[in-house]
């Protein structure tokens, strides 16, 4: 039996300090994640003390001292009522409601655990509205910057940057950077689970993304997706076009930089976890480029490729780390390889059917920008692939989560069918895998039986 699974809290932290060193535990303490938060305008309502709500309400310069009153009257309320609760909650529920909760301060907004604004609260009863605030955004130019930099590792930045790729820019370059990205994502998740170093906790850190809280934090696989994506894009293009490296390497940087701090600003992950990301991702790169191109062209080329990339991808899947709770890492992995492998498939028959070209001019090749008419077929590309995308999703989910709750006689009404290895991982395989190949296959054709295709200026081999 994994030993792992009884580890308590402070069976992890002692782990921690004497595997890390002092020095190096101190980039793990989530009290540094907090005080980044609070440096950023995130205000935990667990650490506010009642000298804190004096301090603050005195700070805002703009109010008058009647606001001010309602305002300190406003947080004092809040900690009594929360410490209240952990005594006694329905005596809590029971009082009437918070004299001024209406008199916030001016750019100050509270939020609720899933990152939605509290104006809507206005209908429930001011007791519980009140309790369920566990943090105050003060600055929200820091939360739209970063909440944007959160969604560079998210599902819907994938399905539009990456068929951006295969539609409008180049796809000799897009599945580099597919292969890159799907390697990297389930190194850094299985070690995540081999691992087993908890989040940052919370108190006194804030955590605006909860959907995470139940995977383990160590290392970031966000940070790692924040720095293989950008530095994949610039490795796979500056000897193939002709642009000032300096640019894309400072873009790069600025967009690694805005992933990494995200993490720290959502209080999903410690220091050491993005910073541990971030050098495994570099380590990654540079060990699988050696390789990159003789893989692609295998992946092209070989009759056997189809069979060879399915297979690796499922037994990756299915030899997953174990996992001592459920949480969504082996199934947004799993979702990963599908991509991956749908996206060589697809290619493979595009080569192999004779849709890719070779080259008529050396690298490296001039950018040619594009005019408003193919701009305008670029955003006709994306609609209507999306569309076949969305589609083939709906589709496949319809019919293959049913399919395999048939075929091992679970009931697909529990949804703990969904969370089972037997069917997690050939769901997910099969759904997205789908998906990523009528990317790079079907969508493509349907362009080109709409005279809408690409110009291949460039060659895709």
């Amino acid at each position: 039996m994994d030993t792992k699974i009884k580890r308590s809290p402070e069976d992890v932290e002692t782990e921690q300090r004497r595997v890390l060193g002092p020095t190096i535990w101190k980039l793990q303490d989530p009290k540094l994640v907090a005080r980044f938060q609070r440096f950023c305008g995130i205000i935990s309502t667990h650490s506010l003390s009642g000298q804190t709500i004096a301090n603050r309400a005195q700070k805002i310069e703009s109010q008058t001292e009647a606001k001010r009153d309602a305002a300190q009257a406003h947080f004092a309320n809040l900690i009594e009522r929360r410490d209240d609760a952990t005594d006694d909650e329905q005596s809590v529920r029971s009082r009437p409601g918070v004299a001024a909760d209406a008199e916030t301060k001016p750019n100050e907004t509270k939020v609720t655990p899933n990152g939605t604004s509290s104006e809507s609260d206005d209908a429930r009863s001011s007791d519980d509205a009140l309790l369920d605030k566990e943090f105050i955004i003060t600055n929200w130019f820091f939360y739209y910057l970063f909440s944007f930099g959160a969604s560079l590792g998210n599902g819907v930045f994938y399905i539009t940057f990456f068929p951006a790729w295969f539609w409008n820019i180049d796809g000799y370059v897009g599945r580099r950077i597919v292969l890159v990205w799907a390697l990297s994502m389930f190194i850094g998740q299985a070690i995540k689970d081999v691992v087993r170093w908890p989040r940052p906790a919370a108190p006194p850190v804030a955590q605006l993304e909860r959907r995470y809280a139940l995977e383990y934090g160590m290392p970031s696989t966000h940070a790692m997706v924040g720095f293989t994506v950008p530095f994949a894009v610039v490795v796979f293009t500056h000897d193939r076009y002709e642009y000032a490296l300096i640019y894309a390497v400072v873009f790069a940087t600025a967009w690694c930089a805005l992933v990494a701090l995200s993490r720290l600003y959502m209080g999903m992950h410690s220091a050491l976890d993005v910073i541990a990301g971030l050098l495994l991702a570099a380590a990654l790169m540079i060990a699988l480029l050696r390789w990159v191109d003789a893989f692609d062209e295998f992946q092209l080329q070989s009759r056997i490729a189809p069979l060879f990339t399915v297979g690796v991808a499922v037994a990756l899947a299915v030899n997953y780390p174990e996992l001592d709770k459920w949480s969504t890492s082996r199934g947004d992995t799993t979702n990963i390889l599908g991509i991956c492998a749908g996206i060589y498939v697809g290619s493979w028959l595009n080569f192999q059917l004779g849709y890719m070209t070779g080259p008529s001019l050396p690298a490296p090749f001039r950018i040619i920008w594009p005019t408003f008419h193919d701009v305008g077929l670029m955003a006709l590309r994306m609609c209507i692939g999306i569309a076949i995308a969305c589609a083939t999703q709906a589709a496949m989910k319809a019919c293959t989560y049913p399919l395999l709750c048939r075929v091992w006689n679970l009931d697909r009404r529990d949804p703990r069918s969904k969370q089972r290895l037997i069917v997690e991982v050939p769901y997910g395989f099969l759904v997205y895998g789908a998906i990523a190949f009528n990317v790079v296959f079907t969508a493509t054709r349907v362009f080109a039986i709409l005279n809408i295709e690409r110009e291949m200026w460039y060659t895709e081999i």
